[in-house]
């Protein structure tokens, strides 16, 4: 598991980065915002300033990039995966822990319809195959970029609207958002829950569940 711990831990930095220059790159380089940080408001904010190529391909990428990732962290580590995102993320493990029971049922279409990183670990722990995976979560994927660009031109002006405000006042917002990313990550260092730290030592608390190297 070790070779797929250094691609997470840059794509988080990256997320952490995409968040935190947000104000600035949704008008400079809504590009690079889509590979930081493809959450669905920066989606939905630069869908209008981008071509169809330049969105789908982007926004695409950065969205599959981390999917079979965490799709193989399920299958190797099994349940022991869904324990540690449960330790370490108790709002998004508990949904993963509640969900395991009826995933069986439902993994095809929670795999296209929300095919998150939660979502991706439970379908390698429940052991789908991967091609299935692949088919589902690529479907999914586009499907879900093709309903938010619908939804940037249906809500053209509004989004426009908030873009301006944001041209209008990105000193104090960038001071801001630079300001809550840097809080989130002290908070989380603080409560034991550094998402970077658990990151690194994954492997040795998938190993001792007390998160506790071995000697």
């Amino acid at each position: 598991m070790r070779y797929l711990v250094p691609p997470l831990v840059l794509l988080v930095i990256g997320g952490y980065v995409g968040q935190a220059l947000f104000p600035r790159l949704v008008d400079s380089n809504p590009t690079l915002l889509l590979l930081l940080n493809p959450r669905n408001v920066n989606l939905a904010l630069v869908s209008n300033d981008l071509d169809a190529w330049t969105f789908y391909g982007v926004a695409s990428f950065r969205l599959l990039l981390t999917d079979p990732i965490w799709f193989f962290f399920g299958r190797e580590y099994g349940s022991q995966a869904i324990d540690w995102l449960e330790k370490r993320s108790p709002t998004y493990g508990g949904m993963a822990r509640q969900a395991e029971g009826w995933f069986g049922k439902a993994a095809y279409p929670l795999v296209a319809a929300a095919p998150n990183n939660w979502i991706c670990l439970l379908a390698g722990a429940a052991w789908m195959r991967p091609v299935v995976f692949v088919v589902l979560n690529v479907g999914g994927t586009f499907g879900r970029l093709f309903l938010i660009r619908r939804l940037g031109v249906v809500f053209s002006d509004p989004l426009t609207n908030v873009r301006g405000f944001i041209s209008d006042y990105q000193a104090p917002l960038l001071v801001l958002s630079i300001s809550l990313v840097a809080f989130s990550i002290w908070n989380e260092r603080r409560q034991g829950r550094g998402e970077l730290e658990s990151l690194t030592h994954l492997d040795d608390e998938l190993i001792d569940p007390n998160g506790e190297e071995d000697d």
